[in-house]
């Protein structure tokens, strides 16, 4: 910040009725003895009287400013950034402006090290109440260089950049940065800064050459762009709180999809010419930029292309943000966001990467990046209109641990969010009702709590628990924003390097090396489940003779047969090879090609926060016990973080133990949730019949480990043709899903919509039943209006799952509406009879 040193060496006249010379001369000597001795300080001060001065009452002002230091920097520029204090009055205003003075010589990037020094005025052209203020100044080099390393869009950089300050001396700049990325991607940055600071307005413009490329694996491509962005800066305002940036951008951008892209994403693949123009306004009035305790932000965005190329649109964004604090320890922010992008016309395009995402920790916290919204078998596609709301709340932490120091970059974080992502109807721009149907239709909510932490003054980290409480099915949610087993991790190797050292005893060694032996294999398992993927049947699949296809169900999505044990993910799109569950953990489905690797994930996590336990208890109670404990007493905030990482080990125990139970119980008799599902109804059907069924891919335990477990957990197989026993065939358990299918219409009911579904999670209007006793799954809860007609084949007291009746237009296949609806909606169809009655409430 820079210190301000105050020099007097004679009092002005109208100065004696505040104090004396001889007073201020003999608070120099106190002051100055006070930094040599403090002993004599402290006993000046017992018997020195208080006395306060207010230093806007002392008059002043500024006769001379000096600069020292200056080498190739131009006196202009200098002038107009120090000119405003010559319009102190002052003492107190004095102080104030050279301290902003010092802000605009920094901003001006040419100067680092800058110190301020006021001194009374001397000379023949001294007035009585004149100072002089000295700024010492020293420049930067002419040619920097840096290494960094960033984090960002989904792949890990080094950063290699260099810049030439103050080229001709007036604040110009030249700067280059060049960035490869752990997956090969380059990025290139050329950048030209004049700053025109004799304006009121403060101009900077800048001129940039780019060449970027990013990865979007949530939505199947990879974009690269080479463009020019010319952008011109102005602050106005009194202090500079309303900033305008009107910019210029024309890039050629190439898009490309992945392996596994959707169709509507590859659609969109091949190169495009974009030209924009842009302006942003903000108006800034926060006392912080990452936990602002009061004032307000207001953000507005317009972005019109088509000036050039076939790229053309209209896209607006709007961004508010309001804090305030009831409380010293309490502090509120309410945010908000909405966005919405228009064609220009017919003959331009929009493409895919110009589109709203939604989702992810920078708009709605507990769900995927871009995990909301309009998706295509598993791609994020995008929309064209959004909006976000949250309100947050921060509090410090309990019993203020690190007080006035590292604590007070803590601070517990509760929140509840929620927003929508939807597209645009052209044809309805007329109809608001329908249109304004995004903010009551398909709403995302959640809930959640944890703790915000600052890092040096330019970003944030969050360990969040979030509860979602609106979702729709094809969601990707994420409810840990963190990975809990990276702070497990990092906490037992504390606490193990303190209570027990590896150097101190073989069993410290052994106990060392087996923790992060699992923890290791926890990582390595972990990725290699979501890498390797749970394998995928070939799109348009048919069996090897054209006979077996009367055994087989048809997949209409994937437009091929379904192999014996492959099931259809909803979330995949896909058909899954050995398809046990799709899993929220991983973000995608367990199925014969990762399903050792993620059993291996199960038992190393338990395995490893079983350990944790030990240690973290250990931990504690050395830390707790009466005798002398062997290492430096922790702080507070410490002893509360051991105490919540073994409350999280020993959940983590508990819940991925019980899912550990259930693959291995699944891999020991060879039998997938879903085939599980399949036996129990196959014996439900021939009860109290002398027909038995028998399980065709259980061959002994043994024999089942070793189809998953080998010694690189790959699979055995192809996924599509299995050993089975002796009695059965390969299509003895598809045979059995046939006729299930069969009972299953047989026993379908036709039921009359009297009240409309609205698709809600949380339906208040049906009355406690039906909002207190929800079907425990996550398939959808599906729209129908009064009149439509749904066949339903499964029953609970008080909701209904059915599909809805549709007619076929030309013969085209519609898409099915299938899904959950309560039950008070809905009366059934009597056939044959021209009454119809209300369903009973009980099975």
């Amino acid at each position: 910040m820079g210190t301000v040193y105050a020099k007097d060496q004679g009092t002005p006249k109208n100065m004696d009725q505040h104090f004396t010379s001889k007073m201020m001369h003999k608070k120099q000597n106190e002051l100055q003895d006070s930094h040599y001795n403090k002993e004599q300080d402290f006993e000046k001060h017992q018997n020195m009287q208080t006395r306060v001065i207010h230093l806007q009452t002392i008059k002043a002002r500024v006769d001379k400013i000096h600069i020292d230091g200056l080498g190739r920097t131009k006196d202009d520029i200098i002038k107009s950034q120090v000119s405003e204090l010559f319009k102190a009055h002052d003492f107190q205003e004095v102080i104030m402006r050279a301290h902003k003075v010092r802000g605009k010589l920094e901003a001006l990037g040419c100067f680092k090290n800058i110190g301020i020094f006021i001194d009374i005025s001397e000379g023949p052209n001294a007035t009585p109440e004149g100072v002089e203020v000295t700024f010492t100044v020293r420049e930067m080099k002419r040619l920097m260089g840096s290494v960094n390393t960033m984090v960002g869009n989904n792949e890990g950089s080094v950063i290699i950049g260099a810049k030439a300050p103050n080229i001709f001396g007036r604040g110009e700049k030249v700067q280059v940065e060049y960035a490869y990325g752990n997956k090969s991607s380059t990025n290139i940055n050329i950048s030209a800064i004049k700053p025109l600071l004799d304006d009121w307005l403060h101009t900077i413009l800048t001129g940039s050459l780019y060449s970027t490329s990013s990865d979007f694996p949530w939505s199947g491509y990879t974009e690269r762009d080479n463009g020019l962005l010319l952008d011109v800066a102005c602050n106005s305002g009194a202090i500079n709180i309303l900033k305008h940036n009107f910019q210029y951008e024309a890039s050629f951008r190439q898009v490309s999809c992945s392996r596994q892209a959707s169709f509507s994403v590859r659609e969109q693949c091949g190169p495009s010419l974009k030209s924009a123009l842009r302006h942003i306004c903000s108006l800034d009035k926060r006392d912080a930029k990452l936990f602002p305790t009061r004032g307000n932000l207001i953000q507005f965005s317009s972005e019109v292309a088509g000036l050039g190329g076939d790229i053309g649109f209209i896209k607006n964004e709007l961004l508010m943000q309001s804090n305030w604090s009831p409380h010293k320890y309490l502090t509120f922010q309410l945010a908000a966001q909405a966005g919405l992008l228009r064609s220009i016309n017919n003959d331009m395009k929009i493409s895919i990467i110009d589109h709203f995402f939604l989702g992810g920790p920078l708009n709605v916290r507990g769900f995927d990046i871009r995990g909301c919204g309009p998706r295509n078998e598993g791609n994020a596609v995008g929309g064209d209109v959004y909006w976000a709301a949250a309100l947050h709340v921060y509090t410090p932490l309990p019993f203020r641990p690190g007080r006035n120091g590292f604590g007070d970059l803590f601070k517990l974080h509760g929140f509840i969010n929620g927003g929508n992502l939807s597209n645009f109807t052209a044809k309805l721009a007329n109809n608001y009702k329908e249109n304004m149907k995004i903010f009551t239709d398909n709403v995302r909510c959640s809930v959640g709590a944890g703790i915000a932490m600052e890092l040096g003054s330019v970003a944030r980290v969050e360990l969040n628990v979030i509860m979602p409480l609106l979702f729709v099915r094809n969601d990707a949610l994420r409810q840990f924003q963190f990975g809990m087993i990276k702070i497990i991790t990092m906490m037992t190797i504390h606490c193990s390097r303190q209570c027990w050292p590896p150097e101190e005893s073989f069993g410290a060694k052994v106990n060392f090396c087996l923790f992060f032996i699992l923890s290791g294999c926890t990582l390595f398992h972990f990725i290699s489940a979501i890498s390797e993927g749970p394998g995928f049947l070939p799109l348009k699949w048919m069996p090897e003779k054209i006979t077996d296809t009367q055994f087989l169900q048809y997949c209409t999505i994937c437009q091929g047969y379904k192999a014996p044990r492959s099931h259809h993910c909803r979330k995949c799109n896909r058909c899954v090879l050995k398809m046990d569950h799709h899993c929220p953990w991983i973000n995608n489905c367990v199925g014969h090609h990762n399903h050792g690797h993620f059993t291996a994930f199960l038992a190393s996590a338990v395995g490893g926060c079983s350990i944790s336990v030990f240690i973290l208890f250990s931990w504690v109670v050395t830390l707790l016990s009466v005798k002398p404990i062997p290492f430096p007493s922790p702080p507070f905030f410490i002893l509360v973080l051991v105490i919540f990482t073994i409350g999280l080990s020993i959940g983590v125990i508990l819940t991925v133990g019980m899912l550990l139970f259930f693959q291995m119980k699944a891999i020991l008799t060879n039998k997938t949730e879903i085939e599980d599902w399949i036996v129990e109804k196959a014996y439900h059907r021939r009860f109290g019949t002398d027909e038995k069924f028998v399980y065709p891919y259980s061959k002994g335990w043994l024999f089942n480990m070793k189809q998953v477990f080998t010694w690189d957990c790959s699979p055995v197989g192809d996924g599509i043709h299995w050993p089975v026993i002796d009695s059965c065939d390969q299509f003895t358990l598809t045979k059995e899903q046939l006729v299930q299918k069969v009972d299953k219409r047989k026993r379908a009911r036709k039921f009359r919509i009297i009240e409309p579904s609205y698709g809600s999670w949380v339906p208040i209007r049906y009355g406690c039943g039906v909002l207190c006793n929800p079907p425990y799954t996550d398939e959808t809860r599906i729209k129908l209006n009064v009149g439509d007609v749904v066949i339903v084949t499964r029953w609970r007291r008080y909701w209904l799952f059915g599909e809805k009746e549709q007619e076929t237009v030309n013969d085209v296949p519609v898409k099915r509406i299938r899904g959950w609806f309560p039950r008070p909606c809905a009366i059934e169809i009597i056939e044959n009879s021209q009454y119809s009655f209300k369903s009973s409430k009980s099975d």
